[in-house]
């Protein structure tokens, strides 16, 4: 069986330190640490992404 090839992305995000203070200050209020948030807004949007291409190519 073939397998399905894997697109990488690197994302790189510049935030102030307020910016990084508000964010950690949201994900623990949400019961999350930074990393854990980043990771599911990623995680997210990459399926909003793949839901959208596939209603574009039907």
């Amino acid at each position: 069986m073939p397998q399905k090839m894997e697109r990488k992305t690197t994302v790189t995000v510049s935030l102030s330190i307020s910016e990084l203070e508000w964010l950690d200050s949201f994900a623990h209020s949400k019961g999350f640490n930074r990393s854990e948030l980043v990771r599911e807004w990623i995680y997210k949007t990459k399926k909003e992404a793949d839901v959208k291409k596939n209603e574009e190519e039907q």
